[in-house]
């Protein structure tokens, strides 16, 4: 058996750590190019984003909010604090 030397030591750890870095394209030339996002995450995951979208849009809208509390998609908690989320947006941008 041989003593490594410093390089191949590192070299050898290196390899064995597994890194959690998403898939990404080092020849992009735009940020949407260097990671590719249906290369990260599951269609199931990016339903649920697409949830989130849903929610930001009814932010400080009333009519949006009226339209989920009637749909019951969401408790009703969650749909309170949209209104809450725009009035901490005002404050922000007030600052």
């Amino acid at each position: 058996m041989s003593v490594l030397t410093s390089e191949e030591a590192l070299q050898k750890a290196n390899d064995a750590i597994k890194r959690n870095i998403p898939p990404y394209d080092l020849t992009a030339t735009t940020c949407e190019r260097a990671y590719i996002l249906s290369k990260i995450i599951t269609p199931e995951e990016q339903s649920c984003l697409d949830d989130i979208d849903s929610l930001k849009a009814a932010i400080g809208k009333q009519e949006k909010i009226e339209e989920l509390q009637r749909a019951k998609p969401y408790p009703e908690f969650v749909l309170v604090r949209l209104q809450k989320l725009k009035y901490l947006q005002v404050c922000i941008a007030l600052r």
